[in-house]
This record gives structure tokens, sequence and C-alpha cells, in this order.
């Protein structure tokens, strides 16, 4: 019996000693890495984020941690650890743009030509295009994702200007693969809805819809060929060209935001004289248009901050939306938008424009609405639906209509009631009331009643 009890302990002994020395090999070994591969450092987490302020998480990524592996670098020479690394495979590619700025500048460059051109304004046209040569200078000089030509090591002026000019964008065609199936899973929802439902969300016909889906499957197709041969150059097959698919649809603006960055980068880049760029500037902006119409047709609702960087303003009509060149015929969709920190949603209905506020609603002709002000014409609403209603019931009890509209130029709230009086002190009457209270000031401009209002009280 005794024997036996040691046999066991002896071969738990064995087995526990295999073990070990299994796993501290397979900790100790490393492989190396290839493109699109990030590396995971196995140090401690804390030193890294304190000595170095780096967030990080066990994965040296640059959209989490620019100096992430100048941060590990710097721990084991300090240190004298040996840093020990494993590779992750990744469908991920980096592809460069130019950033926000310049591409707001840009497309603020396009309308400005378009309008000189229509206009037959050579003055003008000459000096976008001269401003269109100083930005293609300013990309020709950076090179490699923010890179300078110009030598200057890490942390350089010139380092830091590139950075300014161009941006890192990293491309997943896998995660890519699963958002285009994820929109074409939306439009045939889309898809199933009535003919007039369609036509309230702005589509002309179910042939639209049912023609997007068709492109969708297209893409889907071309796009997980390349998501599997990202994912197999990543465990060391050749490497494909990565190649950017251009949208469909849109179902936000980050889709046409990194879409619209790396393209101009291209034209910027490839063409040789800038007519050529125009051109394709010009053809690009066609493209976005067509993106921009996509989005506000297959969303109930649009944040006007989110779409800033694509167009400067959008103008709500009765029974249309319109943003730059692109117009929408629709009477259900809501433009949200932000003043003195209160949501407010403009939406065009079939014979008017209903602007709203924590469920108050008051009717306008028309308005435009940019990142920061809503506009009646050439005058800007400064006060909100529900400041304009405090302002009237001190001095309307009941108040029946609230409408904003023009009144000599300015926008005007223009608020009818009544009021119940007694005449001469005791015959009871109903007084009824109008006033005017100035959109911008909050100024009562005017107030009128029946001649003999000053006989009730």
């Amino acid at each position: 019996m005794v024997s036996r009890l040691y046999c066991l302990v002896c071969m738990f002994l064995v087995l526990a000693l295999f073990s070990g020395t299994v796993m501290a090999q397979s900790a100790d070994s490393t492989t190396s890495s290839g493109e699109g591969q990030n590396q995971v450092v196995t140090m401690p987490q804390q030193r890294v984020i304190s000595e170095c302020e780096c967030n990080y998480d066990g994965v040296c990524d640059e959209s989490e941690c620019g100096n992430c592996k100048d941060c590990m670098a710097y721990i084991s020479t300090v240190s004298g650890e040996t840093v020990q690394t494993q590779t992750m495979t990744t469908s991920i590619r980096r592809l460069c743009a130019v950033d926000d700025t310049l591409m707001k500048e840009l497309d603020s460059l396009m309308l400005r030509l378009n309008e000189a051109e229509k206009l037959g304004d050579s003055s003008e046209t000459e000096q976008v295009m001269a401003r269109i040569r100083e930005v293609k200078q300013k990309i020709e000089a950076v090179t490699n994702c923010g890179e300078s030509g110009t030598s200057g090591g890490s942390g350089s002026v010139a380092e830091a200007v590139a950075t300014q000019v161009t941006q890192v964008l990293q491309l997943d065609k896998c995660a890519e693969l699963k958002d285009w199936e994820a929109k074409r899973a939306f439009y045939m929802e889309l898809k199933g809805l009535s003919d007039d439902d369609l036509r309230a969300k702005g589509y002309s016909s179910r042939e639209e819809v049912e023609e997007t889906i068709m492109k969708l499957d297209e893409g889907i197709a071309r796009i997980r060929v390349q998501c599997r041969d990202s994912t197999s150059a990543g465990e060391g097959g050749s490497s494909a060209p990565v190649t950017v698919e251009r949208p469909i649809v849109a179902t936000s603006t980050g889709d046409i935001s990194s879409y619209y960055r790396i393209q101009i980068e291209g034209i910027m880049n490839d063409a040789e004289d800038v007519e050529t760029k125009i051109q394709g500037l010009k053809e690009l902006r066609s493209q976005i248009d067509g993106l921009i119409s996509e989005l506000i047709k297959s969303s109930d609702s649009i944040d006007i901050s989110e779409v800033s960087d694509m167009v400067e303003e959008i103008e709500v009509r009765p029974g249309k939306v319109i943003a730059g060149d692109v117009t929408v015929d629709t009477s259900n969709k809501r433009i949200l938008t932000t003043m003195k920190e209160k949501q407010i949603e403009v939406s065009p209905g079939e014979s008017h424009v209903v602007i709203s506020e924590e469920g108050l609603e008051v009717n306008a002709p028309d308005l435009k609405i940019d990142k920061d002000r809503i506009m009646m014409g050439e005058s800007e609403v400064k006060v909100t639906p529900s400041e304009a209603q405090t302002i009237a019931v001190n001095r309307i009890r009941t108040i029946n209509s609230m409408e904003l509209k023009s009144e000599e130029g300015r926008a005007v709230y223009s608020v009818e009631g009544e009021d119940q009086k007694n005449l001469l002190g005791f015959i009871p009457v109903t007084v009824e009331r109008k006033m005017m209270i100035d959109a911008g000031s909050a100024e009562t401009i005017k107030e009128e009643g029946p001649w003999w209002s000053f006989m009730a009280f």
C-alpha cells in the first residue's frame, strides 16, 4: 500500500515538472513582428502609466498610446530589464489622410471656386487657385504619414508641423466587412417599408433601395477577399495593396469623413498640376454629396455637430432638407442642435418648419442651422421657444399659439392668447391679446389688444 502511494506521488511530481518546463518555454518564446502586427509588452502596466503617462492596456497601438514602444524602451533601459514581446495577428492596415482642419479648408476653397466660376469672377478664382497651390506644397512637403522630408529627428519642429497636415488612419478590412454587412441588413429592413414610408424618408422609389442593396452586395464580395488577404499577410503571407473602398451608403459621418480625408490626400499628392487636382476634388465632392444625401435619407435624425465637417449649414424648408448642394424631399427628419445647453429639434413639415424644445413646438417658415447658430434669413435666433413662452406668460395668461416669423427683417416670436377680465370691474369678458418678442434680444417689441382693454381688469 505504501509503495503504491509512493509511486503516485512520484508520477505527480514528474507531471508537475514537465508542465512547468513547457509553460516556461512558451513564456520565453518570441516571434518576429510583420506588417500590420502590434507588439504586446509583458511589463507591469502601472509603471508604464506612471512613468510615461501612457494608457497601456497590454497592446501598443497608436490610437491609444502614441509613444508606447518608446515608453517600453525607456523603462527597459533605466531598469535593465529585458522587454519580452509576443506578436498578435491583425487585419489592420495604416493609411495617410489629411487632418480635419485641412479637409475643411479645401472643402471651403472648392465651394468658393464653384461660386466664383458661376459668377465669372476671375479675381476670386485666381485667389482660390493660389491658396490651393499653397496647400498642395504643404502636403507635398510631408511624406509617409507625417514624416517630413526635412531631417529633424524625433520631436523636431518639422515633425510637429507634419502632424498638422497628415494623420494616420488604421483600416481594418475585416471590421469594414462587418460594417457593410450591417448596412445591408439595414437596407433590407428599408426595403420592407411601404411606399408612403419610403417617400417620407426621401426615397423616390423602392428600386432606389434595391439598387443600393445590389451595390452593397458587390462591395461585400470585394471586401471579404481583402479581409482574407490582409489576415493571411499578418500571418506571414504576401501583403496585398490596401484598397480604400468607396462607401456606397453612409450610416454615420465617420464613414464619409475618413474616406474624404484619405482621397483628398491622394489627389493632392498624385496629380501634377493644380487644374488636375481641382478636377479631382470636384469629382470627389460630388461623391461626398451623394453620401450626404443618402445619410439624410437613411437617418431619422441628424446632429448638426456631426456633419459640420461636411457641410457649412443645413437649411430646413417645408418638405425639404438642404445640405450644401444636396436637396432631399422629406417631411419626417429631425435636425438636432444645441442652444444654451438645451437640445433643439428642427423638422420639415409639409407646410411649415417646426422648431421643438422639450415638447414645446413653434412653427416657422424656414431656418438655417450651423454648428453654433440657428438663423432665419439674416437674423440669428438666440431665444429658445421656452424662453419666449416664459416672457409671454407674464403678459398673457393663456397662450393659444406661438410662431417664429420675420418682421421687418428680424426674427420674432409672434404670440397670441387671451386673458379673463372684468369689464368695468364686474362684467366678465375674454380679452384677446397679441405680442411680439425679438428672437435675438428677448425684447418685447409690440403688444396689442382691443381698444377697450384698458377698462378691463
